[in-house]
């Protein structure tokens, strides 16, 4: 019975289909051993991360304008200058008076600065605050200067 086992194995259909089968396998194997992976970089790290220093701050202020008066201006605009280079700043004038509170943040532009891939160094930020207007100085609260590098 076993003679007969083996010798059904031996028989040229059997060495066939196995050549068949190793010649498929052969190349499923060649296709994914052909897969080629860019270089990448990953990883992690760390660094400080610390504040602007914000000087030269000054206001632009309007008697006429968003219903000012002589005796109870408005503020209409800040100018400041950054310690570093920053891509963006944005501020925040809150002004708490009777008739309401603004916490807008408004963008700002900077003049006279010197601009390296997309950062900008030196120079005056300025911000219009036109959106905040209207409510007297004396109620000016706080102002916020957001930046970013």
């Amino acid at each position: 019975m076993q003679s007969r086992n083996l010798l059904r194995l031996l028989r040229p259909r059997t060495f066939v289909v196995a050549a068949v089968a190793m010649l498929l396998s052969g190349g499923a194997y060649a296709f994914t051993a052909s897969n080629t992976v860019a270089a990448t970089t990953a990883g992690n790290g760390s660094g400080t991360v610390s504040g602007y220093t914000v000087s030269g701050v000054t206001y632009t202020l309007s008697n006429s304008a968003d219903g000012g008066t002589a005796a109870s201006p408005v503020i209409t605009a800040v100018s400041f200058a950054l310690s570093a280079e920053a891509v963006a700043a944005n501020v925040s004038a809150v002004i708490s008076g009777s008739s309401s509170t603004s916490e807008d943040y408004n963008p700002c532009t900077n003049s006279g600065g010197t601009t390296t891939s997309g950062e900008t160094s030196g120079g005056t930020w300025t911000c219009d605050l036109s959106g905040t207007a209207g409510e007297p100085v004396a109620d000016a609260t706080t102002l916020t200067v957001t930046a970013a590098q």
